[in-house]
């Protein structure tokens, strides 16, 4: 899978430490983002209740993309408490 701005990679690899760790943890990356946009169904838990669309899989990734930009640590820094470990 790849970021729709991987250009932003060279200029910023914070950004690439985020959307890389959300990719490569082994888990079926497409699958997480449906149980996220659209939660789990009722037959215990096991399927989304709709698969996420091609549009809402790359808006998905786009935002763990955006966390790891400037603008995106100090949301996360100064709205949320977050501390980068070193």
């Amino acid at each position: 899978m790849k970021s729709k701005k991987e250009y932003r990679f060279k200029q910023n690899p914070e950004e690439e430490r985020f959307f890389k760790t959300f990719i490569d943890d082994g888990r079926d990356v497409d699958m997480r983002i449906s149980f996220i946009v659209h939660g789990a169904s009722n037959n215990g838990g096991i399927h989304p209740n709709k698969l996420a669309t091609e549009d809402e899989i790359n808006a998905f990734l786009s935002a763990i993309q955006w966390l790891g930009s400037p603008v995106g640590q100090s949301f996360l820094k100064y709205e949320m408490g977050y501390k980068k470990e070193e």
